[in-house]
């Protein structure tokens, strides 16, 4: 049985679909990020073993390996937290897709309620009938 929810219905899922992605993908991102800060921890940690005995200077390449790591660190943090925003949003919208559905199931058990009186009223009026026929019967086998 349709009600009027079910198009909002059928846009709050979709809406919860598209954020469920979305989230998949910034966990995807951030996952990613997480595993590169790793690597330059691990490079930056093997290159500083394998040259320690050099005497040439490598200041500015292991300048730029902390500076790759501490973007790396920033777009981690804003993930995360574009992570945290999308999963607000998830709740939020999951809150409303229940709300819809909510209104949608009183809405069908009104509408099941009033066709059980209507279908009620009907029974009651078809017996009502029944009855009056009878008695209009026995009052004219009674006459005659």
């Amino acid at each position: 049985m349709s009600t009027p929810f079910d198009r909002a219905l059928s846009v709050q899922r979709q809406t919860l679909d598209r954020v469920r992605l979305a989230i998949a993908e910034m966990a995807r991102q951030a996952a990613a990020l997480e595993q590169r800060e790793a690597e330059l921890a691990r490079a930056a940690k093997a290159e500083r073993a394998e040259l320690g005995a050099t005497l040439i200077p490598f200041d500015a390449y292991f300048a730029r390996l902390r500076g790759e790591a501490a973007a790396v660190v920033r777009a981690r943090t804003l993930a995360a937290q574009e992570l945290d925003r999308l999963r607000g949003e998830a709740q939020a919208e999951f809150g409303s897709m229940k709300a819809l559905e909510q209104a949608a199931k009183r809405f069908r058990a009104e509408r099941e309620r009033a066709l059980a009186a209507a279908e009620q009223a009907a029974a009651d009026d078809r017996s009502g009938a029944e009855i009056v026929r009878l008695a209009r019967a026995r009052r004219t086998d009674r006459r005659a």
